[in-house]
């Protein structure tokens, strides 16, 4: 850029002779200047000893010469006198181009010498400002108070050319953006803390920004190198904003969108970048948008596009094995992190999650609130409570009409309608493409940047809470079977913009889900209502299923997978707690029900995905039946270890056919230790020998053993007793809660092996399960969550609602604190707890220094879940780990994925229905007499259906097979079957229903009634010994009494 300077007769003759002297010492002059004032010697001199000062110029030597010098030079700069203004030098035509050089190389030193400068420091601060004021001054024709005077007017052009000259000179030969870096970066080193004035960190970003919004300066160079060395710097906009909006124009983000939206001009500033340079960069133009008029409207696009790729490069960096340094917000990286990017973090954060701020959300969707605003309102009659859910709204005629109607007429308000004007026309329209890039930029974030994930999503679910239930607005006109086939199509592909759609949906909806506790779910239906979850989850559960259905099914991502199916599990698992849906929701229709049981019992590898991965579309009766045939076949195969030992134990059946014994354990049980004893000689039993046959040889108080043999009864015996005996809250391995459910006790430490026990319970009650033997144990739901191996920090249950299950005031007392509205502060709480042990108050602490640390509004979420994971994992963690360890012992925690909490419940302990007694009547064996038409019989089933009530009902199923609920599958699968027998037949005579016995049965007729006799049963052999009593109010008034008192083994 040239420089012209007209020639002019107004120079002033003292200019003209007052050349000085050329070998003056600019050192001596500035001293002169201080002591005598800066008007004793005119500029003219000081330009003299001043050019060669400049032209040899060193930072590190003369930077404090040249800070003198520069004061001196702006207080020229501001003088009318021609003899004092350090401007006037170059109004000579003989020096004018020297004089320019010279201009420009004071330029370039005071920006060479900022960069050195250390602005924590006081004395470095003022050089700053002396520096910036100097540097502004000339390149500014503004600030020249020379040009003002009349008589320089015609000089204006010329002067305004030359101050471009000098900016011109400074940006492409003085390495400006450079230098600027150095400088910021050295200002931006505390945490919090900045060490500029607002003066000169405005003047900073003035210099970096004019060099873009001037058509006569910028270049794809310049943008760059601004993009490099300015936009990059940590928290740099946040900095700027927060002391000098104007020092962030409008237009200056504009012209950074647009350069960076060409294609190939963000990946040249990222070149040889490290993670760090890129994340900063996401967080500046992530601060600068929010702050930028009609986002939504003028470069939305573009500025969408900028920001997703900036996160695929994160996300990239981020994937690179070898990653050995750790960075607070990004994890894991590779390259070393400098002081700048690790003292930004907290602010860095912060601008970050302006993105889920409802200024940005709003303006990202707009598309979508304009497609849903514009939508027919539809009532939802579901709001008000009264619909049951999943019942369909019922729609008038008149509406109906209306809609059809609409869609049948054409629009007539012109060519170009709104975007929500016209419906979707499917998952190709502009609509939706528009939506899917909105979530694929919150789709990335969550993904790549997992230290955000959880604020991001609450930001999403709750900052803007129409965002969900308009996400699903637009996805239900995109549901049906048509549509459901382009899904397939779309996620098996992955390579479509549309499939960040349904993931950012599904993971910010399984976070809503895990959130909410029952009161905002159930009660203030908040964002959802409960219909609505219905159908969400019908749509969900149908996809999935054809997802896994389908033979390409692999190609489909597993991130994309992993998002639908733990909605769906979040949904079911919800349900099954407390229902929201109507019963066979989940369930597929029964034709293709059938056939999947069909084809898992033929092992096609697609059924047996679909049962192990989505269980509960199949009724729970099969997946029983599933699992009983596993452990039935991993008896046989656990049982032998080669084929000799199975010739070995072939025997002869009585009609004559071969079959395989199993081989059996013999163990020994003293009546008075029975806990004992069963540690001791099965606790170090292998596997395959604990899934086998144990025989059980009881011995009497004197020591001696008790006749008879095990014929798998003595061993359900001593199973039962055991089991009643370890889960008993005395013994303190269990306690248990006010509704009498089981956990595992934290005080059980107190024992000395506590650990070893444990793991011998969960192999007994392991037994129990395998054998298909129910037994009276109820486990606080939350403990049958751990059971099935769900983690704590997982996303398929909520902790809060857990712990309801364990505490009931301490789970209302959390759920007050969590919608207190007041000052946390005003109810002096700490992250601890006190605990009582044995008598001592203990303080634990919830995290490090704990006790310190006070509950405050912004952290009291943290602290709830603290509070209520340390109740329900951290202070059982132990005893639980054991537990699992003896129960998986027997049972693979593979097959416990096919059932949910409620339904492990039962396979542990049966039934929670009322006790079909015309089933267990169907399923019935007599013995000594008895049969179904005899009088006693009668009476017994008449007295259990018409004078005792279902509580006694399950007393006296208590009574006879030592469980109070009826077996899963019905009295058909009780095993032994359950069997009456008059108690006035021997065992030995006793050879059941048949003819001798019936003959037997009447001779005992006349005998005298037993009416001092009570009823006894052998639970082991679920068998019930009752008295031939000649009255039925004496056999109903015996038998309360014996199923109330609880009378046990072959008391009379």
């Amino acid at each position: 850029m040239s420089c012209s300077m007209p020639s002019s007769s107004i120079f002033t003759e003292p200019i003209m002779n007052n050349s000085g002297d050329p070998t003056e010492s600019l050192e001596n002059l500035l001293v002169q200047l201080e002591n005598n004032g800066y008007e004793s010697i005119p500029s003219f001199r000081i330009y003299l000893a001043a050019k060669p000062f400049i032209e040899k110029f060193e930072v590190n030597a003369d930077v404090n010469q040249l800070d003198k010098f520069c004061r001196y030079l702006t207080w020229s700069l501001d003088q009318e006198k021609p003899e004092h203004s350090y401007i006037a030098c170059g109004f000579q035509k003989k020096h004018l181009i020297a004089w320019i050089e010279h201009i420009k190389c004071i330029s370039v030193n005071c920006l060479s010498s900022m960069s050195k400068l250390k602005p924590e420091l006081q004395t470095d601060s003022k050089s700053l400002s002396i520096f910036l004021n100097t540097v502004v001054s000339l390149t500014c024709m503004r600030t020249w108070r020379i040009t003002k005077h009349e008589q320089y007017k015609q000089l204006e052009t010329g002067i305004n050319n030359l101050t471009n000259n000098v900016y011109s000179y400074m940006i492409t030969e003085g390495q400006f953006y450079e230098s600027i870096n150095e400088l910021l970066q050295a200002g931006f080193t505390r945490p919090g803390k900045i060490f500029f004035t607002r003066t000169n960190l405005h003047a900073l970003a003035t210099l970096s920004n004019k060099s873009l919004l001037d058509s006569r300066f910028v270049t794809d160079l310049l943008l760059t190198k601004y993009v490099i060395y300015v936009i990059s710097i940590p928290a740099y906009v946040h900095y700027v904003h927060s002391l000098c909006p104007d020092g962030l124009p409008d237009t200056l983000f504009s012209v950074l969108i647009d350069f960076l939206a060409v294609e190939g001009n963000l990946e040249n500033c990222l070149i040889g970048k490290e993670i760090c340079f890129i994340f900063s960069l996401l967080a500046n133009l992530t601060d600068f948008g929010q702050y930028f008029p009609d986002l939504a409207e003028q470069i939305h696009p573009k500025f969408l596009n900028v920001l997703l790729k900036l996160l695929r490069f994160c996300e990239e960096e981020l994937n690179i094995s070898k990653k050995s340094h750790w960075h607070p917000i990004l994890g894991w990286v590779s390259a070393p992190i400098s002081l700048p990017y690790l003292n930004t973090v907290a602010v860095v954060r912060g601008q970050i999650e302006a993105l889920w701020k409802p200024v940005y959300i709003q303006a990202l969707f707009h598309s979508l609130f304009e497609y849903v605003q514009n939508l027919d309102p539809v009532t939802d009659s579901s709001e008000d409570g009264k619909s049951p859910p999943h019942v369909a709204p019922k729609s008038s005629w008149k509406s109906g009409f209306i809609k059809f109607f609409k869609k049948v007429i054409p629009s007539d308000k012109g060519k170009r309608k709104s975007i929500a004007a016209s419906p979707v026309n499917g998952l190709n329209s502009e609509v939706t493409k528009e939506v899917s890039l909105a979530c694929s930029l919150y789709s990335n974030l969550v993904s790549s940047l997992s230290s955000l994930k959880l604020d991001a999503l609450s930001g999403l679910c709750f900052k803007q809470s129409s965002l969900l239930p308009s996400l699903w607005k637009f996805l239900e006109g995109l549901t049906s079977e048509s549509h459901m086939k382009m899904w397939i199509e779309i996620l098996l592909t992955g390579q479509q913009v549309q499939e960040a759609l349904i993931v950012l949906f599904t993971e910010a909806l399984t976070h809503l889900i895990t959130v909410l506790d029952d009161q905002e779910l159930y009660e203030d239906r908040k964002i959802f209502t409960l219909c609505t979850l219905g159908d969400i989850g019908h749509f969900i559960n149908n996809l999935c299923y054809r997802f896994l259905t389908h033979p390409n099914h692999l190609k489909v991502k597993a991130a994309t997978w992993c998002a639908l199916k733990t909605l769906l599990c979040v949904l079911h698992r919800r349900d099954s707690r407390r229902k929201f849906c109507s019963d066979g929701h989940w369930l597929i229709d029964v034709g293709r029900m059938n056939q999947l049981i069909v084809d898992i019992d033929k092992g096609r590898k697609v059924a047996k995905r679909v049962l192990m991965e989505m269980p509960h579309v199949i009724k729970e009766e099969a997946r029983i039946i599933f699992f009983r045939k596993w452990a039935t076949t991993e008896k046989s195969v656990s049982t032998f270890h080669s084929v000799d030992e199975v010739v070995a134990h072939v025997i002869v059946t009585s009609s004559g056919s071969p079959m395989v014994a199993p081989p059996s354990s013999l163990i020994t049980i003293h009546r008075r230790r029975i806990v004992e004893d069963g540690y001791a000689q099965l606790s170090s039993i292998s596997p395959k020998r604990l899934k086998g046959t144990i025989r059980v040889r009881f011995q009497n108080e004197l020591g001696l053993d008790e006749a008879g043999i095990d014929q798998d009864g003595v061993f359900k015996e001593f199973l039962e007793e055991t089991i009643a005996k370890v889960f008993s809250p005395t013994l303190n391995l269990f306690k248990a809660t006010s509704e009498n459910l089981l956990y595992p006790s934290p005080l059980s430490y107190l024992h000395e092996n506590h650990l070893d026990l444990f793991e011998f319970v969960g192999k007994m009650l392991g037994k129990a399960v395998f054998e298909g033997i129910v037994v009276d144990v109820h486990f606080a739901p939350f403990f049958v969550t751990q059971m099935l191996g769900i983690q704590q920090n997982s996303p398929l249950h909520s902790v809060i609602d857990e712990l309801q299950s364990l505490d009931r005031e301490l789970y209302n007392s959390l759920i007050y604190i969590k919608h207190y509205e007041g000052d946390m502060k005003d109810l002096e709480l700490t992250f601890s707890i006190d605990q009582e042990v044995l008598g001592v108050l203990q303080n634990v602490d919830l995290i490090p220094g704990g006790r310190t640390i006070p509950v405050t509004n912004e952290n009291k979420f943290s602290y709830i879940y603290l509070k209520a994971h340390f109740h329900l994992y951290a202070q059982i963690k132990e005893q639980t780990v054991a537990f699992l360890r003896g129960f998986r012992y027997l049972i693979p925690s593979e097959w416990l994925r096919i059932f949910s909490p409620p339904e492990l419940q039962r396979l542990i302990s049966g039934e929670d229905s009322d006790i079909d007694l015309g089933d267990l009547r169907r399923n019935t064996q007599y013995y000594g007499g008895f049969h179904d038409s005899h009088r006693v019989i009668v009476w017994l089933w008449d007295i259990l259906e018409q004078d005792f009530t279902e509580a006694e009902r399950r007393l006296f199923l208590k009574f006879v097979t030592s469980c109070s609920k009826p077996p899963l599958l019905g009295f058909t699968n009780l095993d032994p079957a359950f069997s009456v027998r008059c108690v006035e037949v021997s065992d030995d005579d006793d050879t059941g229903d048949t003819i001798g016995s019936v003959l037997r049965g009447f001779l005992t007729l006349g005998k005298q009634e037993p009416v001092g006799r009570l009823p006894t049963s052998s639970t082991c052999f679920n068998l019930l010994k009752l008295p031939n009593y000649h009255k039925k109010t004496t056999l109903r008034d015996k038998l309360r009494y014996a199923i109330n008192s609880n009378v046990g083994f072959e008391l009379s």
